[in-house]
């Protein structure tokens, strides 16, 4: 809801953490940074998560991406996993 908004708008504010959609107005002011949230995970899960991150990232490091989303992007690479 905007009116939770407003602190916002004041100079004085320093944090406010909601939960929006993705048509929320707060997406739109300049002194706000949007970040996506995972929630609540269980520690099995996080552990999962963040293996598949590692694997990402030591993949792409290699020279062979996996789990692009946009692989056109990525111009003289293959890519694995798509």
């Amino acid at each position: 809801r905007m009116e939770r908004c407003f602190p916002l708008r004041s100079p004085r504010s320093r944090a406010i953490a909601l939960v929006v959609g993705p048509a929320h107005p707060l997406l739109s002011m300049d002194n706000v940074v949007c970040t996506p949230h995972i929630g609540y995970v269980s520690r099995d899960e996080y552990e999962i998560q963040f293996a598949d991150i590692f694997d990402q990232i030591i993949a792409y490091a290699s020279g062979t991406p996996i789990n692009v989303v946009n692989p056109d992007v990525l111009p003289n690479r293959t890519t694995r996993g798509l």
